[in-house]
């Protein structure tokens, strides 16, 4: 396969594209062919050896790369509720996974980390989404306590604000954008606003819903 890897940790400058050799995964892990992958300020923090180089030193050439988003193309043992074909977002933790991230054809990962791609979401959009969620989740849930019933002000590029939605007690963030403050060609800016749900049924990866609302 062909994978983005680095073989000493510095700047960009070490990043190449070469060929791999292609995972296979072990128990209780999925073999996901990449449709698209996140970047994160992560990615470079690891390619620079500023982020656990003593424990990932050990396993160059490294992979780049934390967020996914595939079709399942085989499936370890004693792994359940997942079978080939099926579009799955998630997280590759660059530790669990030894450094073999999601810049490449195909990687491997617990199938705790992943979860169903959302039929709202192509594949580009799932994979930013899984670092970003996890964040908010640790902001809201972990840090912050959020508990059904209560709402929470929070940074946005436009307004925005957390509070509950769903019928197990998740909450929603709502974000007003004007296209990315982008403006449309020959036309006034248009203004989205996106609920966005997390359901905590996975320990790695809390899992969202999309929709669009008035």
């Amino acid at each position: 396969m062909k994978a983005v890897r680095f073989h000493s940790f510095g700047g960009p400058e070490v990043l190449t594209y070469e060929d791999a050799p292609r995972p296979e995964p072990q128990d209780g892990e999925l073999l996901i062919r990449v449709h698209a992958a996140g970047v994160n300020p992560a990615d470079w923090k690891i390619r620079s050896g500023q982020a656990w180089p003593s424990l990932l030193q050990d396993y160059f050439p490294l992979i780049s790369g934390l967020d996914v988003s595939g079709v399942v193309e085989a499936v370890g043992s004693r792994v359940t509720g997942y079978g080939t074909g099926d579009a799955v977002y998630g997280f590759i933790g660059v530790l669990e996974a030894k450094g073999r991230g999601s810049y490449a054809e195909y990687v491997t990962c617990p199938a705790s980390f992943v979860a169903r791609k959302p039929e709202s979401l192509d594949h580009v959009h799932a994979a930013s989404l899984p670092v970003a969620a996890l964040t908010a989740w640790q902001a809201l849930f972990d840090a912050a306590h959020l508990s059904p019933g209560q709402g929470e002000d929070g940074p946005n590029t436009g307004s925005g604000r957390a509070a509950p939605w769903g019928h197990d007690g998740a909450a929603h963030a709502q974000r007003d954008t004007a296209a990315e403050r982008r403006r449309i060609a020959n036309g006034p800016h248009t203004r989205v606003r996106l609920a966005v749900a997390f359901h905590e049924s996975r320990k790695h990866l809390p899992i969202v819903t999309l929709k669009r609302v008035a």
